[in-house]
């Protein structure tokens, strides 16, 4: 599962675009949060499919984001708060954050088998530097840096341990040096943003001399598939983010499609392995994005102006599931969902344009 770097969400309460920016390292012991968190843990709200749960902020910190989460129920995201911006993962229902004091750091995936693993990046000598912790039971190890052509962060990795960030596939495997990816096409750049346990990647594409970015599929055969619009939909570009594993044949993979400079749609491709095709679905009754996938294509995202955004989840099967959020919370964007479907994470916004990490949980797709 994966994430493109997603600090608006800490910053400003909706936006279109996809803002880039830097991160963090560490070489000491993760430590918990403090415990404070522990009142705002218990305030729930129940729609008809998913309870929704304010994971709050810890004590010392404003925001926390959440961007991924496994079917274990561990969530992992972002935490800031004055200069102080670090990666947590959630266990045992503690927030645990992965580099010490004064380390800057991110945590934007996580893996689903065991051991897990979680990406993201350390800042170091004021360079961001790619980062993958390994976590057993709730023991975090330290992070390991990953080799940096040219990228600060990892975004995505895989039941194994394989991570992607920008053009890089870093293999878990000393004997396997890191792959990089070429542009499609006309394409000058990619930035890789998934990769799933058939090591299939997703990646967005720029640079091209129509200037029509585009989020691709690479399978294990075949040349990159072309992730566009509906054929009858005026378009500036693709992106894609998440993608689910194979099931029965498809692959799922979601992200936005970018009619001009300020309205974007939450979409999803289903990618059939057969037939080397993908087909898109729209959601375009309101601007937003879809971040979140399950492996039998139930995916989530937001939608709505920056005032007031809503959360949603869409079943393959059609229809329309509105994501509830806490008491006090407003505009909730989804940045993530478990392989099973069952959980889903992002942030709400609070008192004073605070964000706090979100997590429904329902009964899957």
């Amino acid at each position: 599962m994966t994430h493109l770097v997603h600090y608006r969400d800490l910053l400003t309460p909706f936006a279109c675009a996809v803002l880039v920016a830097c991160s963090a390292p560490d070489t000491t012991a993760p430590n918990p949060a403090n415990a404070s968190d522990e009142p705002l843990a218990a305030r729930s709200v129940t729609s008809a499919s998913y309870t929704v749960t304010d994971l709050g902020v810890p004590a010392g910190f404003v925001n926390s984001v959440a961007y991924d989460v496994n079917d274990a129920g561990i969530v992992v995201g972002t935490i800031s708060g004055g200069t102080e911006w670090r990666g947590f993962a959630r266990l045992s229902g503690a927030l645990v954050a992965l580099t010490s004091t004064n380390t800057t750091s991110d945590a934007l995936a996580v893996s689903n088998g065991s051991p897990v693993y979680v990406v993201g990046s350390v800042v170091e000598n004021e360079s961001t530097q790619p980062a993958r912790w390994t976590i057993m039971g709730t023991s975090v190890g330290q992070a390991e840096i990953l080799p940096n052509p040219g990228y600060g962060k990892a975004g995505g990795v895989n039941d194994q341990g394989d991570a992607v960030g920008g053009r890089t596939i870093w293999w878990n495997d000393e004997a396997v040096a890191p792959e990089t990816v070429a542009p499609p096409g006309s394409f000058a750049q990619v930035a890789l943003t998934d990769i799933n346990n058939a090591n299939h990647v997703v990646f967005n594409a720029t640079g091209s001399a129509s200037s029509l970015d585009r989020g691709f599929f690479r399978g294990t055969t075949g040349d990159p598939i072309e992730l566009a619009p509906p054929a009858d939909m005026p378009t500036y570009y693709t992106v894609v983010d998440n993608m689910s594993d194979p099931d029965d044949g498809f692959v799922y993979v979601v992200g936005k499609v970018q009619v001009d400079e300020i309205t974007c749609f939450p979409a999803m491709w289903t990618i059939d392995l057969a037939n080397n095709t993908a087909t898109v679905t729209v959601h375009s009754g309101n601007v937003g994005s879809a971040w979140g996938v399950s492996n039998a294509g139930t995916f989530a995202g937001h939608q709505g102006q920056r005032w007031s955004s809503k959360a949603y989840a869409w079943p393959l099967a059609g229809g329309t599931i509105a994501l509830p959020v806490p008491k006090g919370g407003k505009n909730p964007h989804v940045r993530g969902m478990s392989p099973d479907g069952k959980l889903i994470v992002g942030s709400g916004e609070f008192s004073r344009g605070t964000r706090h990490a979100l997590l429904w949980s329902g009964n899957g797709p």
